[in-house]
């Protein structure tokens, strides 16, 4: 999903009461298309901030993300020859997301109903 997609969405459900799609009946926040796109930039920010210091950001509903720290002389598989070769040491951590079961239960509610 491109950038301009998803802060459209955001906006919208900012903006909008449940079923309402009308701009000129919105009542929820007076937000604008710019403002909703700080605070998205803002969101992600804050996300980097905490993970770069080490810690795990825990959003309910949503799922955690948590920094994993790789042991030095770990492996990786190259994806096109399959050949294990060792981490570069720029690369020793890595960026993990655990989902959480209301957000799982949600996506596979979804796609069941689509694939009816």
């Amino acid at each position: 999903m491109r950038h301009n997609v998803f802060v459209e969405g955001v906006w919208v459900n900012l903006r909008m009461e449940k079923g309402v799609r009308r701009i000129h009946t919105a009542t929820k926040l007076p937000v604008s298309k710019e403002q909703t796109k700080h605070l998205v930039r803002a969101i992600f920010e804050e996300l980097a901030e905490v993970l770069v210091s080490g810690q795990t950001v825990n959003i309910p509903g949503f799922g955690k993300f948590s920094v994993k720290r790789h042991a030095t002389g770990s492996m990786v598989c190259h994806p096109k020859t399959r050949e294990r070769i060792p981490r570069r040491s720029d690369r020793m951590k890595s960026v993990r997301f655990k989902s959480s079961a209301t957000l799982l239960d949600n996506v596979n509610s979804v796609k069941a109903a689509t694939e009816r």
